[in-house]
């Protein structure tokens, strides 16, 4: 409501004494300043608390779920100061927020107490020559109370609008849900047609050159372009005319063209030999960047630099966080890292 009330007030306001309204092209700007100043500085601040949350939030779970592992490893000491670099972080981060906003909040409320003055200034003289009613200076003075209030309305919405992290999946309808996802399943399947018809199935509309580049980046360019007829070459149902990593990179290609919000690899790098698999999660990684990747794997080399990383025994969550934590944590991961990458990783 706080954009519809500014304009609104700053309509009645013109209409009830045009000779006052001139102050208006003075104080919107000031308040449009401080507030483009809050949009710029303030804003990817209030990002970082919430990313920083939840790092102090990941590192206190951990620490309570794995109490009896850092207790048998006495890494009680590590751990401490693991939570306390955490919070020392987040504090800097929100320090800069708060000091932001003790020069910002100040600013606006001087705007609105200067615009008061300035407005029974100038309309006092009005009135004292007959050119403008008491009543009308009271009503043009509410109104400029009504547009600062709904400027400083939408300041508060810069403290509240990032922490708004969108709609708990379980409330969004499963089509819904679903068009945000790209899936590479672990056994690719492709369907009778074309290589580009296949590649649509995502994402109707894409062009030829989006389905170069999604090919590109799933390092399925090259034998694509020695196909007869390339993007419009035959493809069997099921995908046998191509070999089992072709069917991979085309499924992955796939899922790039849909650009969705969330990318899931169900162990679909592991048909890959160990060169491609690199070079795809290379390319993957600046292809990726805005979105959620959640990768199944059993080659270690493949999530090493994940963010986070879940170990699985049995069905069972044995250990979580990254690749050096784990190394440190969880037994059974330095167990899988040691037989696939040698006691050296």
């Amino acid at each position: 409501s706080a954009p519809i009330t500014a304009v609104g007030g700053v309509i009645m306001a013109v209409r009830e004494d045009i000779t006052l309204s001139w102050l208006l092209v003075v104080i919107v700007p000031l308040m449009a300043a401080v507030i483009g100043i809050l949009l710029l500085r303030a804003v990817p601040l209030f990002r970082q608390v919430q990313l920083k949350i939840d790092r102090i939030t990941q590192v206190m779970r951990e620490q309570i779920t794995g109490v009896r592992v850092v207790r048998a490893f006495i890494r009680s000491g590590s751990e401490r100061v693991r939570f306390e670099a955490a919070n020392a972080d987040l504090t800097a981060t929100s320090l800069r927020v708060n000091r932001i906003f003790a020069i910002a909040f100040p600013a606006l409320l001087a705007i609105m107490n200067l615009s008061t003055v300035a407005i029974l200034w100038f309309g006092a003289s009005l009135v004292d020559r007959g050119d403008m009613p008491i009543g009308n200076l009271t009503a043009f003075l509410q109104y400029i109370m009504q547009i600062l209030f709904a400027v400083m309305t939408a300041v508060f919405m810069i403290i509240l609008v990032p922490r708004a992290d969108g709609i708990d999946v379980r409330d969004l309808a499963l089509d819904d849900l679903w068009a945000r996802i790209g899936l590479v399943p672990q056994t690719a399947y492709l369907f009778k047609g074309t290589v580009a018809q296949n590649l649509r199935f995502g994402n109707e509309g894409a062009t030829d050159a989006e389905l170069w580049h999604a090919l590109e980046v799933a390092q399925a360019r090259d034998f694509v372009a020695e196909m007869q007829g390339q993007l419009e070459a035959p493809i069997d149902q099921g995908g046998t005319n191509v070999s089992g990593g072709q069917r991979q990179r085309l499924a992955i290609a796939r899922a790039i063209v849909k650009e969705p919000a969330i990318y899931l690899f169900d162990d679909c790098f592991s048909a890959l030999d160990a060169g491609t698999d690199a070079r795809l999660r290379r390319a993957l990684r600046n292809e990726t960047k805005s979105a959620t990747v959640l990768i199944v794997a059993q080659r270690v080399s493949t999530i090493l630099q994940a963010d986070q990383i879940v170990v699985l025994d049995e069905g069972r969550v044995v250990g979580t966080g990254t690749h050096g934590e784990l190394m440190r944590t969880s037994a059974e991961y330095r167990e899988i890292v040691e037989s696939q990458l040698g006691a050296a990783a």
